[in-house]
C-alpha cells in the first residue's frame, strides 16, 4: 500500500520517500484530493497546522522533535502569503501547551537544515490542493517560515545590503489567464519584516492578520521587490498610504497629512516619523511617494 515508510532508517530514505509519494500522486493533486486520501498515505493526521507525525519521524533528528511532514494553509487566514511560487508560514500559535507549538516549529526548522520536502496542503472547498515545498529560511522575531514550492530547495532568503545599490523599479508583472502573478513576492514579505521588525511603522499593532508588507512604489507602476521599497504597515496604514492620504518626507522621515481634511489623528498614526524603526527604507523610494502624492 502506497505511504510513508513507518520506520525509516535514515533522514535520505525519508526524503526518497516523500518525493516518491509526489510523484505518484501528483495527477490527483493538480485536480483536487480528498482529506481521507491525504491521511490515508500519512501526509496528514489532524487539524493543526503542522503536521509532525513525530513518533514515526522522532529518530531522524538529535532532539526527538521529529521532522514537520505538511502543513496546512486553510485558504483564508493569511491569505496574501500564499503566492504561485511559495507561502509565508506563520508560527503555530495556539492555546495548546507551549511545548507542542514549540514542538512544530523545530519540527519546520529540521525540514529545513537536514533539506527534507514538505507537503503545504491548501483547502479548496471539500478538497485539497497540494503542493511540494521546501522551508528555505525563518526568522524568529517576525514569527514566520518562508516555504517554496518546486522539486528542490531554493536556499536562505538574501537580505539586501544597505551600501548595495537600489533598483526602485522592475520589469512588469507576468499576467495569468485572471490575475496579477506576484513572482517574488514571497521574499519581499519575508525580507520587508526581518528588515524593520513584525510591527506596522504607523501605528506599532503587531498583529500579523492585519500585518501587510506595503510596496511604496507599487507593482502596479513596476516597483521592486528590494525591502528597501517597502514597509511593514497594518491594513488601515497600507490603505491610507496607497491612497495617498499621508506620505513620508524624505529626508527627515516625518509623517505628513496630504489632504487638509485629513489630520494624522484622523488616520490614527501614533508615530510622527520612521525614527522608531531599526532601519529605513531607500530615500529614492520615499521620494517617489512623496512626489506621486503631490506633497510638497
Amino acid at each position: 500500500m502506497l505511504g510513508l515508510d513507518p520506520t525509516p532508517r535514515s533522514v535520505n530514505e525519508e526524503i526518497l520517500g516523500r518525493l516518491a509519494i509526489w510523484q505518484h500522486l501528483k495527477s490527483e493533486w493538480d485536480v483536487g484530493i480528498a482529506p481521507s486520501r491525504l491521511r490515508q498515505v500519512g501526509l496528514y493526521g489532524g487539524a493543526q497546522g503542522v503536521w509532525v507525525d513525530k513518533a514515526r519521524t522522532r529518530a531522524l533528528t538529535p532532539d526527538d522533535h521529529g521532522i514537520a511532514v505538511a502543513i496546512l494553509h486553510n485558504g483564508v487566514s493569511y491569505d496574501d502569503d500564499l503566492t504561485p511560487d511559495g507561502v509565508l508560514y506563520h508560527y503555530p500559535s495556539t492555546e495548546r501547551p507551549v511545548s507542542r507549538d514549540e514542538g512544530e516549529i523545530r519540527a519546520m526548522k529540521w525540514a529545513m537544515v537536514l533539506k527534507v520536502p514538505i507537503f503545504v496542503i491548501i483547502k479548496k472547498g471539500d478538497l485539497r490542493q497540494v503542493e511540494l515545498g521546501w522551508v528555505d529560511d525563518f526568522d524568529d522575531p517576525a514569527k514566520l517560515f518562508a516555504v517554496s514550492f518546486g522539486d528542490e530547495p531554493r536556499g536562505a532568503i538574501r537580505l539586501e545590503e544597505s551600501s548595495e545599490p537600489f533598483k526602485l523599479t522592475a520589469p512588469r508583472l507576468r499576467r495569468s489567464a485572471s490575475t496579477w502573478i506576484r513572482v517574488g513576492q514571497r521574499d519581499f514579505a519575508f525580507n520587508v519584516m526581518r528588515r524593520y521588525g513584525p510591527a506596522c511603522a504607523g501605528c506599532g499593532i503587531g498583529v500579523s492578520q492585519v500585518l501587510d508588507a506595503a510596496h511604496l512604489r507599487p507593482k502596479t507602476r513596476n516597483g521592486s521587490d528590494d525591502s528597501r521599497n517597502g514597509l511593514p504597515l497594518c491594513a488601515l496604514h497600507h490603505r491610507a498610504l496607497d491612497s495617498r492620504l499621508w506620505v513620508i518626507e524624505p529626508d527627515s522621515t516625518d509623517f505628513v497629512a496630504v489632504r487638509r481634511d485629513i489630520s494624522l489623528s484622523d488616520l490614527r498614526l501614533t508615530f510622527s516619523s520612521l525614527d522608531h524603526l531599526p532601519a529605513l527604507p531607500h530615500r529614492e523610494a520615499l521620494l517617489d511617494v512623496w512626489h506621486y502624492a503631490g506633497a510638497s
